[in-house]
């Protein structure tokens, strides 16, 4: 079985090479044609990893695990049904333990052991509750089961064990049901082959349509354009604030000199403030764009060249990412196989 995984690994990674290699003609029809072989080869490996899980047929299947049932509600455990659905025998919890020996009738009697605190007299084991809320070796308490009675030298007889599918009863009336088989632990290992190839699937995919459809001129010049509103954006934000600056600056020497000052003088000072701020601004606002055009420019010049060398590197990009996808899916084919052996092993 490995040595057929092994050759199907090789196998996609020699088709998976010669698909980057067809990239390069950049026709419409090879995507199709590759989304298509992508999904075939995913499929049939895909099946490959089924077969060998379903092969070992989950290990076992749970056991029919009938409890005893013994006072203390120890009902049969579920088969285990876990990842490998070996389906052991647990002992389960019962709900209410069996109770234990009332007090008085009294509701605020806090040394009987029953859940509720509010009935069962001396001498009654469980908390004798007719409806099955305790379900246990003991007394009905009498009173339509609000615990009314005191259940005086009684052992309970039979009481209400509500022999549940759960198994959940105490009391020797009934045995625990046992609850369900465990599964077959395949049916989890398969499930995980399908989503692990299913990601691996639409990963390819991705890279195909990206590389194929979509032209490596269009993503650099969005790139370009989200480049330049960004630079645009924080141009502006400067301007606004020299401008606050500077308007602050001016409120400040215009109530300085309202204070120590004639009013004719204030007024010159106050004409040359602002046309300090509006020299200021002026500047800010040509530098800037003098920055932003020059940008534009270095940005042309590498789209030119990166459109050059982009598809280049796209290419590498590609092939690296399918050897790392084709060295991952060997390394999961190689821990499935691992640990179907170990089972097998352990059920021989």
């Amino acid at each position: 079985m490995l040595m057929i995984c092994t050759i199907v690994v090789v196998l996609v990674m020699v088709v998976m090479m010669v698909l980057v290699m067809m990239m390069m003609m950049g026709k419409m029809v090879m995507v199709v044609v590759m989304v298509v072989m992508v999904k075939v080869i995913v499929v049939v490996i895909m099946m490959v990893m089924v077969v060998m899980v379903v092969t070992v047929d989950g290990s076992r299947d749970g056991g029919d695990c009938d409890g005893v049932g013994d006072d203390d509600g120890d009902d049969g455990g579920d088969g285990d049904g876990s990842f490998w659905g070996d389906g052991g025998c647990d002992y389960g919890d019962s709900i209410w333990n069996g109770g234990g020996d009332g007090g008085d009738v009294d509701d605020d009697d806090d040394d009987s052991d029953s859940n509720n605190d509010w009935y069962i007299g001396g001498d009654c084991d469980g908390d004798g509750g007719v409806d099955g809320d305790g379900g246990g070796n003991g007394c009905d308490g009498g009173l339509g089961g609000d615990g009314g009675g005191d259940g005086d030298e009684s052992d309970g007889g039979v009481g209400d064990c509500g022999c549940g599918s759960d198994g959940s009863g105490d009391g020797a009336c009934c045995d625990g049901d046992g609850g369900v088989e465990g599964g077959g632990g395949g049916d989890t290992v398969v499930i995980v082959i399908k989503v692990v190839v299913l990601v691996m699937e639409l990963v390819m995919v991705m890279v195909v349509i990206v590389v194929m459809v979509i032209e490596v001129e269009l993503v650099v010049m969005l790139l370009v354009v989200v480049v330049l509103l960004v630079v645009a954006l924080v141009v502006v934000v400067l301007v606004i604030l020299v401008v606050v600056v500077m308007a602050i600056m001016m409120v400040v020497v215009v109530v300085a000199m309202m204070v120590f000052m004639e009013i004719m003088v204030v007024m010159v000072v106050v004409i040359v403030v602002v046309m300090m701020v509006i020299v200021v601004v002026m500047v800010v606002v040509i530098v800037s764009l003098l920055m932003v055009v020059m940008m534009v420019m270095v940005m042309v010049v590498l789209v030119m060249v990166l459109v050059v060398l982009v598809k280049m590197v796209l290419v590498m990009v590609v092939v690296m990412m399918v050897i790392m996808i084709v060295v991952v899916m060997m390394v999961v084919v190689t821990i499935m196989v691992v640990m179907v052996v170990v089972v097998m092993a352990f059920n021989w």
